[in-house]
């Protein structure tokens, strides 16, 4: 279930959506209504660019599935706003966060809803 930003959740219900973790990067043109995908920003909390140097790390005799499906299942998932996504890009964290990733939210000033 993705995590949601404070804002990202009071934009939601503003306009009658409800609880934005129930939503998924799909649902965003439609039942977001969001057609541009101009408000609300599908983040990886961990840049898919971090990731896929912590899946490639080590050497060959360290890759295996279950490390790999590990590693996928707790890659944690947000929605934002467009502007909080924005934030994080020009404070540098567009590609590469901290060894905790929510510290650039910190950083940024987005909080999370129950976090």
């Amino acid at each position: 279930m993705p995590e949601v930003s404070t804002r990202a959740q009071q934009t939601a219900s503003e306009k009658g959506l409800g609880d934005l973790r129930h939503f998924r990067w799909k649902d965003q043109p439609g039942k977001m209504k969001d057609p541009g995908r101009k408000i609300y920003h599908w983040e990886h909390v961990l840049p898919v660019s971090q990731i896929m140097l912590l899946l490639l790390e080590g050497t060959s005799e360290d890759y295996n599935l279950d490390r790999m499906i590990s590693l996928l299942r707790s890659v944690d998932i947000a929605w934002i706003l467009k502007e909080e996504n924005a934030e994080l890009t020009r404070l540098d964290f567009s590609t590469r966060r901290p060894i905790i990733p929510w510290l650039a939210y910190k950083e940024a000033n987005i909080t999370m809803v129950d976090r």
